[in-house]
């Protein structure tokens, strides 16, 4: 089995199942046929309802991110984003929400520009009620929806976003931090490492490559989970201010896969 260049990362649930058929059916468009799609199921005691999506399902691998039996239904997406990493088989990986619609021609791009030694983060657009891409500034990015550029931009921090980058940073990072539970800064902490060691892998913008929100009601996180994950982000925060053993050891990791890659 051939390797392919890109895998792309999706955490997904029994509630988003139409939003994550949707997906799948941007990531059936692309015109690159050189990456694979990894969806680490977050729904521990439902089993994976693949009959119910559409028929890329065939070629792509599914994840099961299995949990402690009895333990309360509450969404763990990073343990989800972490499960699907270590089965991905891509040079360079790309996390994406179930809710996430792309162009055609974004895994050609993304691909092309993650071979110059960067990490990007696609445009992010809106979709209004029939179906048209709005210009805003969903998710605090400031989108390019009319921009032509297929080049990224040099400005930063970014401090959110949809990360595409090579495996052993990744790896060398941390993976997604499993103390999130629930909604709010889950993503986040991780973009937020990400920029730490911008000065080794610049964490940039990526224009001509778009990424489309689907419209769906608002998920409703409960206010204790949002306050801990807040917690939890200070925390880490603190630890990397004041270079803490396990951050300088992460940023040494960065390091010696650059050195050696």
């Amino acid at each position: 089995m051939k390797r392919p260049a890109l895998s792309i990362c999706i955490p997904a649930s029994e509630g988003g199942l139409s939003l994550l058929s949707n997906t799948l059916d941007s990531l059936d468009a692309q015109t690159s046929d050189n990456f694979e799609v990894v969806v680490g199921w977050d729904s521990p005691h439902v089993a994976f309802p693949s009959h119910e999506l559409p028929e890329i399902c065939v070629p792509l691998e599914w994840a099961w991110s299995p949990r402690t039996a009895g333990q309360e239904h509450l969404p763990h997406r990073n343990h989800a984003r972490n499960t699907a990493a270590r089965i991905a088989l891509g040079e360079y990986l790309w996390f994406i929400d179930a809710d996430f619609l792309l162009d055609p021609w974004a895994v050609t791009y993304m691909i092309m520009h993650l071979e110059k030694g960067v990490a990007l983060t696609p445009t992010l657009c809106g979709i209004g009620e029939h179906g048209q891409p709005l210009d805003n500034q969903w998710s605090g990015l400031a989108s390019s929806y009319r921009s032509k550029r297929l080049s990224y931009v040099d400005a930063g921090p970014i401090p959110e976003g949809f990360p595409a980058l090579h495996r052993d940073v990744f790896r060398a990072l941390g993976g997604f931090d499993e103390r999130f539970i629930g909604w709010g800064g889950n993503k986040e902490e991780f973009v937020s490492r990400l920029n730490r060691v911008g000065d080794l892998v610049p964490y940039r913008l990526l224009h001509g490559v778009r990424g489309y929100h689907q419209r769906h009601p608002p998920n409703k996180g409960d206010a204790p989970l949002v306050e801990r994950n807040q917690i939890v982000h200070q925390q880490i925060k603190r630890d990397m201010d004041g270079g803490a053993d396990w951050w300088l050891e992460r940023v040494a990791n960065v390091r010696e896969v650059l050195q050696h890659g």
